[in-house]
């Protein structure tokens, strides 16, 4: 008989804190992690608008499937086989959903620049996660981006994609999460009001980074620009002729 499914509310910290507790994640997984994290980081941060459906498509396709994997396992009572068909089957459904769906992909890009700038700023001011500046922030900045969707696609990709790549490599160098740190208080990994010198140092990385990827996408999007004109002039002095 299978029993009542609990879906974890994650909003509370004690409960985020049993699962943290309750994982048990060795060195080579977060290394494995890290080389995720560069890579996709790096492919966001300087190709983000070109690759644009197909990255958050593999993005949703592995979130929608860690997350379902996660509750079918408890719903299947621990059975792995179950879980991991229900995991894959949401990865790809999630995954082929936002990339048909183009202007809900620009949407959520943009909601998720914005909750991420309103909490980065909450926080830094001491006020901690306001839900209501993060909600007004996210469906602002959401809007925001389908009226100038390339702009806003170049900045929250190259940003976010600057912002996995450092960490990735920051955790690939030793100075990335301290897993006895995230155990003991999973809510509080980032003292804002304390900052340390390696916080300053991987923002502005972050920062240097992000511009050098908003840099390096215009650039491939004049050169493709320049490429279509060029295209087109031939086809048009072809007619012609």
């Amino acid at each position: 008989m299978i029993s009542t499914m609990q879906v974890p509310d994650f909003t509370d910290p004690q409960c985020l804190t049993d699962l943290i507790n309750s994982v048990q994640v060795g060195p080579e997984v977060l290394t494995g992690v890290a080389i995720g994290l560069l890579v996709f980081g790096v492919l966001n941060c300087f190709f983000g608008y070109p690759l644009f459906r197909v990255l958050l498509g593999i993005f949703a396709g592995i979130a929608g499937g860690l997350l379902s994997f996660s509750l079918s396992f408890q719903f299947f009572g621990a059975d792995l086989p179950a879980a991991a068909i229900t995991g894959v089957t949401a990865a790809v459904l999630c995954a082929i959903v936002l990339f048909q769906l183009y202007y809900v992909s620009v949407f959520i890009i943009g909601s998720g620049l914005g909750v991420f700038l309103a909490s980065t700023a909450t926080n830094m001011l001491g006020y901690g996660q306001v839900p209501l500046a993060m909600a007004i922030s996210g469906v602002v900045a959401g809007l925001l981006a389908l009226v100038i969707q390339k702009a806003v696609i170049i900045l929250a990709t190259a940003l976010f994609g600057a912002l996995y790549a450092v960490m990735g490599f920051a955790q690939l160098i030793g100075a990335g999460i301290d897993l006895e740190k995230l155990r003991s208080d999973p809510t509080n990994i980032v003292d804002w009001r304390n900052p340390d010198t390696k916080l300053y140092i991987m923002a502005g990385c972050v920062v240097v980074l992000a511009i050098a990827g908003i840099v390096v996408q215009y650039l491939i999007l004049r050169k493709v620009r320049r490429r279509k004109e060029q295209t087109v002039q031939a086809d048009d002095s072809y007619d012609e002729d």
